[in-house]
């Protein structure tokens, strides 16, 4: 039998009173750890230059009736020296018939952007009152998206130019397109922007052939008069903005990024997320536009080697009737130090597109090419290589409870 004796009573309650302690103590430092106040979050705002350019090649994502290039942007210019240099904030009306970089054999290599200047028909004055900003754009011509040509999905379509301007290496959304049966047979022709196709819209008493992209007059009319197969024609059910878009009303648009951290960790002692928010006036009405992210695996030196990713999924903005566009969201660790970025994942830049064919392909940044059904209309990339901002944001750390 155990008998407890004074010695023992005691022994057990010293015991007791020192965890009792330790436990007072981790609480009281937990709860003023708890009370310290987090470093006000830090933020900038800037503003989100206009343009009309995606990359340098196609020169531009808006054409003039000819399928000349509208270019609010960059130009790329022989120096006397015979170096092509870029030089930035110009506005011009870049020649369809500019040769690109070709290789040895003459065809196009768009390795080297700067390996051909742009051929400048005249440069564009975008003073107040000016008749170059009621210039309508147009939507380039493309096609087909395999063919005799350097680089891959033609720019403008084969029957416009002698060369190919788009420089993607790659197809865009190769799961949604081309099929087989579309890789040397789709085409679509130049045509004002407001008027790009739309898959499915019905009201202009026009279809486009899946693989050909040739138009004809569909049997989708149905009537009490017409038999079961539909009469030749479409009904008048969908609706658009049938209004010209012109270079000043592209150019009116005023576009807000604010880049906010988020998400303090104290374990790290840094931010693990931003916010990203975008406010926009003066845009297209009714129109879908979508946000992409230029990140350091874009690059390949000072040379754009890939379209950017979005920046969220869905990248989609809508303007409302009015043309405003509030769009907010929280990105994970959209910042990590160079040092830690083994992939490239740091953002580097944001670029707004206008979707003309108001299409959202999931993640996809367009289906055909750029200046087609994408349209470059506000870009932070002249701040390139430096970045948007110099934050610095860390991986969420797993806590253990």
């Amino acid at each position: 039998m155990f008998t407890h004796t004074k010695n023992n009573t005691r022994h057990l309650i010293s015991n007791r009173t020192i965890l009792i302690m330790l436990v007072l103590i981790v609480t009281l430092f937990s709860v003023s750890l708890l009370a310290t106040p987090l470093p006000k979050a830090p933020s900038i705002r800037i503003d989100i230059p206009n343009t009309t350019q995606g990359p340098f090649w196609p020169p531009s994502a808006v054409v003039d009736e000819d399928g000349n290039y509208i270019v609010v942007g960059t130009l790329l210019v022989k120096q006397a020296s015979g170096e092509v240099v870029p030089v930035p904030s110009q506005a011009a009306i870049v020649s369809k018939h500019t040769v690109p970089p070709l290789d040895e054999n003459g065809r196009e290599d768009f390795t080297n952007p700067f390996a051909a200047e742009y051929k400048v028909i005249r440069h564009l004055d975008l003073s107040a009152g000016s008749a170059d900003l009621q210039l309508p754009l147009y939507a380039n011509s493309y096609g087909p998206p395999r063919g005799h040509f350097g680089g891959i999905a033609r720019v403008p379509m084969d029957a416009d130019t002698k060369y190919n301007h788009n420089s993607l290496s790659q197809f865009p959304c190769p799961e949604i397109f081309p099929a087989k049966s579309q890789e040397f047979t789709y085409r679509r022709p130049l045509m004002p922007l407001h008027q790009v196709p739309i898959s499915g819209f019905q009201g202009d008493q026009k279809a486009y052939d899946v693989d050909s992209g040739e138009v004809y007059i569909p049997n989708a009319k149905v009537g009490e008069h017409c038999p079961p197969l539909g009469c030749s024609g479409e009904d008048n059910i969908d609706e658009r903005n049938n209004t010209v878009i012109t270079l000043g009303q592209w150019l009116e648009a005023k576009m807000k990024l604010t880049i906010t951290l988020a998400d303090y960790d104290r374990q790290s002692k840094g931010y693990t997320a931003a916010v990203f928010q975008i406010k926009a006036k003066n845009m297209l009405p009714n129109a879908i536009y979508q946000v992409m992210a230029f990140r350091r695996n874009n690059f390949e030196g000072d040379q754009i080697k890939m379209l950017p990713d979005p920046l969220a999924v869905p990248p989609i903005l809508l303007s409302d009737d009015k043309g405003k566009i509030n769009f907010s969201r929280k990105i994970n660790n959209p910042f990590p130090a160079i040092e830690h970025d083994e992939d490239g994942l740091r953002v580097i830049g944001l670029v707004l597109t206008y979707r003309s064919n108001f299409q959202t392909s999931g993640a996809c940044a367009l289906k055909l090419g750029p200046g087609v059904d994408i349209h470059a209309i506000g870009s932070t990339l002249n701040d390139f290589p430096n970045g948007i901002v110099d934050f610095i944001t860390t991986k969420k750390q797993a806590h253990s409870h």
